[in-house]
């Protein structure tokens, strides 16, 4: 992300569209390495930069995973890298709240809660 300071809408084709959404359901049922395994099909067909974005949901994902198998370590690693990557996107990016998203990395790295979860929320329906 050191190069890119902001990112346009991919076009996504209906495969790398699908895993995007499984992915995105995964997440919010708690599945998330099933989340991570989905997103990195989306991103390996990506061409643009938006493929940055993905590879912070990536991150995330394996994040919350490595909170909820108890390792904090890890968790904190993933949650530092996926941030930068997830912070060049806009506030609503790919049709989902990525504020939110930031919001929750920063809240869990202020006072760190092994607990804690977040949810992907949409905020249209566009997804290419």
């Amino acid at each position: 992300p050191e190069e890119i300071v902001s990112l346009q809408e991919p076009v996504l084709s209906d495969l790398p569209r699908a895993y995007f959404l499984d992915g995105i359901a995964k997440f919010n049922s708690g599945a998330y390495w099933e989340a991570h395994e989905a997103w990195e099909h989306t991103w390996q067909a990506m061409t643009d930069d938006a493929e940055i974005f993905i590879r912070g949901l990536v991150q995330l994902a394996a994040a919350l995973h490595c909170l909820q198998t108890n390792r904090r370590e890890c968790a904190d690693r993933n949650f530092a890298k996926a941030y930068p990557k997830l912070r060049v996107a806009p506030n609503q990016f790919m049709g989902i709240d990525v504020a939110a998203l930031r919001a929750f990395i920063e809240a869990y790295q202020a006072k760190p809660n092994p607990d804690m979860r977040c949810q992907i929320r949409f905020v249209s329906s566009s997804t290419s």
